[in-house]
C-alpha cells in the first residue's frame, strides 16, 4: 500500500481493525484511527498502546470524533463508520453479519458511490456483491492477488463457471438485475449441490435466501 501511494482508514476497534491498524504500523504505510469517543477517553482502553504508536508513526494520526470528556456509546459507532467512509475513497468489508455496523458502513459506501469490495463468506458481504459490491474470495492465496488488483483499479474478469453449471451461468444471464430465484429451478434437489457448488467457488452470491446473483 505505502508504494502504492495509499493509506489505511479503520476505527481502532477489537478484531479486523486493530490488526489492519497494527499490520500498517509494521509495513510503514500511513493511516488514521477514527475513534468513537474523547481524547481523554479512548475506545477499547485496551488499544491505548496502539493508539500511542499510530500517533507517533509517520504520517499517522488519531481522529477523535467527540470533545473531550464524551465516553462512547452505542450510537456513536454508527457516526463514527460514516466518517471513516467518508474520508476513504474506498472500502473494504471483511465479515458482515445481515444486520452488523460492518454492513451499514458497507451500504453507506455504495450510498456515497465509493468502490467498495467485499470478502465472500458471510451473509452482510453476499447481500453488499448483491447490490453491487466487488466480491473478493475468502482462501488466503486468492484473496490477496484480488485484493492487490482491486485496490490498483484493475477491472476484475468474469470467473468462468465449469460445465457442469453452464446451465446455471445462463440462467443468470437470463434474469439479469433481478437475480435468479431457486423457485425457477429445473430438478431443485439435484441443482442445490450445483448452487452450493458455485456459491463455494465464489462464483454467485445468495441473498436474500433463495436468491442469487452472480459476483463480479
Amino acid at each position: 500500500m505505502q508504494a502504492a501511494g495509499l493509506a489505511l482508514v479503520s476505527g481502532g476497534a477489537i478484531g479486523v481493525d486493530i490488526a489492519a491498524h497494527r499490520a500498517a504500523l509494521s509495513g510503514g504505510v500511513p493511516q488514521l484511527a477514527v475513534l468513537p469517543c474523547g481524547a481523554d477517553r479512548p475506545y477499547p482502553s485496551q488499544h491505548v498502546p496502539w493508539y500511542r504508536s499510530i500517533a507517533a508513526a509517520p504520517a499517522s494520526g488519531l481522529l477523535f470524533c467527540h470533545p473531550p470528556g464524551t465516553e462512547p456509546c452505542r450510537q456513536m459507532f454508527a457516526s463514527r463508520n460514516a466518517i471513516v467512509v467518508e474520508l476513504a475513497t474506498a472500502v473494504l468489508v471483511i465479515e458482515a453479519a445481515a444486520r452488523s455496523g460492518s454492513h451499514g458502513t458497507g451500504a453507506l459506501a455504495l450510498k456515497r458511490k465509493r468502490r467498495l469490495a467485499v470478502v465472500l463468506g458471510s451473509p452482510g458481504c453476499a447481500d453488499l456483491a448483491a447490490r453491487g459490491a466487488t466480491g473478493l474470495p475468502c482462501e488466503p492465496d486468492a484473496f490477496a492477488p484480488a485484493f492487490a488488483a482491486w485496490l490498483a483499479g484493475e477491472a476484475a474478469s468474469q470467473r468462468r463457471f465449469p460445465a457442469e453449471l453452464a446451465w446455471l451461468e445462463e440462467a443468470l444471464a437470463t434474469a439479469g438485475p433481478r437475480g435468479f430465484s431457486l423457485d425457477a429451478v429445473p430438478d431443485p434437489l439435484h441443482r442445490l449441490v450445483d448452487l452450493l457448488t458455485a456459491q463455494r467457488l465464489g462464483l454467485i452470491v445468495e441473498s436474500p435466501p433463495g436468491r442469487y446473483w452472480r459476483v463480479g
